[in-house]
């Protein structure tokens, strides 16, 4: 059986072996995709010169795939009969076409917030709007259909920006404009989630917010919903309808936590918590931030609510809490096997 690095070799110099004549031209590269906060794959590309975009191929998965039935050739021909289905659904062709022209790929752009440590990288090769005062930065994406295998959204990059004649703050307000309008927020009280409750959130509506426990803020489908908590005045809704300040707390780039900010809870305290959940719940790509955020009702201002020390502080002694509690257990088990 290949290990992973010939396997990728192999594919990369076998696969147009099941492909039409027609591909015989193309480009075949490897590229290593970077997903958010600096999670990367590698995938094959398969490229014609007029292709403006294409279906790509992650390697990992098919590796796996190759694993289990331990069949090479078998695997190329679901990587070539699963390209070819993407690369031919009609939709995604459409969307492809549309980004040459502004006007018709306009409505279908979304913001993406992220964190802007962790994505210097990609942030580098993609125009964005740093978000004042806090560690984000907000990312701009067409939302393409989504296929198996292809990404549900193509990230706009400067050349696309320039090919549109627009600045990155234009683009803000135009795509902060079309999220609003197409991806309305929606607010959920976490008890609902928490006990099962069958209680459907309203879209564009604030609640009546009661006790100091948590919401959820998204947008109604729960993809990338982090960045609503930027749409124009939501925060000060929310503050003047809680009649008191607002913690943020980051759930993921789909979502983020708020609850009012009361004596009865330290930032301090909602930072361990969400430093824990980072740590033991929350995948890598969908990770957003360690911060904890607050939404000043009088100044109108979102900032952080606890400094970048405090945060490397807490880091830190979650991680020795963690090798403590590894080299405890490792002792125990090693008493248990004496006493045997």
């Amino acid at each position: 059986m290949k290990n992973y690095e010939q396997f990728v070799t192999d594919t990369k110099s076998s696969i147009k072996d099941f492909l039409p004549e027609s591909f015989r031209d193309a480009e075949l590269r490897i590229d290593e995709v970077c997903k958010n906060n600096g999670v990367k794959r590698e995938a094959l590309v398969i490229e014609k010169a007029e292709d403006l975009g294409v279906p790509i191929l992650y390697f990992d998965s098919y590796y796996q795939n190759y694993q289990r039935n331990d069949n090479f050739e078998e695997t190329l021909k679901d990587m070539a009969f699963t390209y070819l289905r993407n690369r031919n659904q009609e939709e995604l062709q459409q969307t492809v076409d549309k980004v040459k022209d502004f006007e018709k790929v306009k409505d279908m752009l979304s913001l993406k917030v992220v964190n802007r440590e962790d994505n210097q990288e990609m942030l580098c090769l993609l125009p964005h709007k740093e978000v004042d005062k806090t560690d984000l930065a907000v990312i701009f994406q067409i939302k393409t259909p989504q296929i198996e295998d292809y990404l549900g959204t193509i990230k706009v990059n400067h050349e696309m920006l320039s090919h549109w004649d627009l600045d990155v703050e234009t683009l803000y307000q135009i795509t902060m404009q079309n999220s609003q309008s197409k991806e309305p927020f929606v607010i959920t009280d976490i008890e609902n989630i928490v006990f099962h409750k069958d209680v459907e959130s309203e879209e564009n509506k604030v609640p009546q917010i009661d006790e100091d426990r948590p919401y959820i803020l998204s947008n109604k489908d729960g993809m990338f919903g982090a960045a609503v908590m930027l749409y124009p005045n939501l925060l000060e809704q929310i503050a003047q309808q809680c009649q008191s300040n607002l913690y943020i707390l980051p759930s993921s780039t789909h979502e983020v936590l708020f609850l009012r900010a009361s004596e009865k809870m330290e930032p301090r305290e909602l930072q361990e918590m969400v430093i824990e959940t980072n740590m033991t719940q929350v995948p890598p790509e969908i990770w957003l931030s360690n911060q904890v955020y607050k939404y000043d009702h009088n100044e109108h201002e979102l900032s952080l609510a606890t400094s970048p020390e405090q945060t490397k502080e807490l880091i830190e002694q979650y991680h020795n809490r963690i090798q403590e509690a590894a080299l405890a257990a490792e002792l125990e088990e090693e008493e248990c096997l004496d006493r045997w």
